[in-house]
């Protein structure tokens, strides 16, 4: 699960009285540093409530562009493993081109930025497959396993 900040996907034009109360509870448990099962609790009922459901998620004009990833699952993206010094200290970013099937997460330590680029292939209409094509770490490039 990575949510990008904030723009929850046309949410707020379906129902405001239910999606904006959804949609606070959800960045109040990610920046209170709610449990990732409270967090992916709130994130799903916002997710139930969005009106892409119907026509496909993935087809959406608000999917494409450069994001902050505030919250995400995977331990290596948020780095929460890491050596304190070498953890980030403003969330990766995340450039999703729908169109053309890529996507980037990057993030800087130290002035260097460490990438990954992505094949995105559409699985349903509302998800896709992502395979890590090749890693940065600065200038230094090699293919991903």
């Amino acid at each position: 699960l990575g949510l990008a900040a904030c723009n929850l996907g046309g949410v707020d034009s379906f129902a405001p009285p239910l999606t904006t109360p959804a949609k606070a509870k959800l960045l109040d448990a990610i920046q209170s540093g709610g449990s990732d099962a409270d967090i992916a609790k709130c994130a799903a009922k916002v997710e139930l409530l969005n009106p892409l459901r119907l026509s496909g998620t993935t087809t959406s004009d608000l999917l494409p562009g450069n994001w902050l990833m505030v919250y995400t699952t995977s331990e290596s993206i948020a780095g929460k493993n890491r050596p304190k010094a070498f953890q980030v200290r403003t969330p990766p970013e995340q450039l999703i081109d729908v169109a053309n099937g890529r996507a980037q997460n990057a993030e800087t330590v130290f002035g260097i930025t460490n990438a990954v680029d992505i094949s995105l292939k559409p699985a349903t209409r509302d998800r896709v497959d992502v395979r890590f094509e090749k890693f940065r770490v600065g200038p230094i490039s090699f293919p991903a396993p």
